[in-house]
């Protein structure tokens, strides 16, 4: 059987806009989604939000706002407090991923290189920009890519390469472990 549209159906639409419009009247501007954990997040993973991560040095990871070198934009543990270069924003999926956004507006993703750099420059959360916050006790979390390696700063890199933060671990130990500083102070 074939389904007709009549011209009166595909007008109205276009109809109604022009009614509201003229009576001065607007539709309401889209909002962006709240992050919000899913129902089942772990209770022991905190709703991020705005936050900064302190590395195992005492650093607080930081991302430069201007490509390095080789053209990206990197994230190390090098600083000593919070600035507007160390504060993130992170959120959780339907799914209990953590997407990351860095100050740069972009979001965090690992390079499937065989260092796994994490870089700030995505539009977008696809698979290599997901991460899971593993609880390792005493306000430690440990974070883990889709590579399934944990992230860790490599402290023991010389020069500009120093503290940079990269996914190429198989366990969470020492150096793998951030403390996540929340604080209605940050980003203001």
């Amino acid at each position: 059987m074939k389904k007709t549209v009549r011209l009166n159906q595909f007008l109205a639409v276009p109809f109604v806009a022009a009614l509201l419009v003229s009576c001065g009247g607007e539709l309401p501007p889209g909002k962006d989604p709240e992050p919000a954990p899913p129902a089942n997040a772990n209770p022991g993973i905190p709703t991020l939000g705005l936050f900064a991560l302190k590395a195992s040095n005492g650093m607080f990871v930081s991302c430069s706002m201007t490509p390095d070198s080789a053209g990206k934009v990197i994230l190390r543990a090098d600083r000593a407090t919070v600035g507007p270069n160390e504060v993130f924003t992170g959120w959780y999926d339907e799914a209990g991923h953590t997407g990351i956004k860095a100050p740069n507006g972009k979001y965090i993703s690992v390079e499937r290189d065989s260092v796994g750099l994490l870089v700030a420059d995505r539009d977008y959360v696809g698979q290599w920009e997901y991460f899971e916050l593993v609880d390792q006790g005493n306000g430690l979390f440990a974070l883990k890519n889709s590579n399934s390696k944990f992230v860790g700063p490599h402290y023991e890199w010389p020069g500009g390469r120093a503290n940079q933060l990269c996914a190429d671990r198989n366990e969470p130990l020492e150096w793998e472990r951030f403390t996540i500083v929340q604080d209605p102070a940050i980003g203001q």
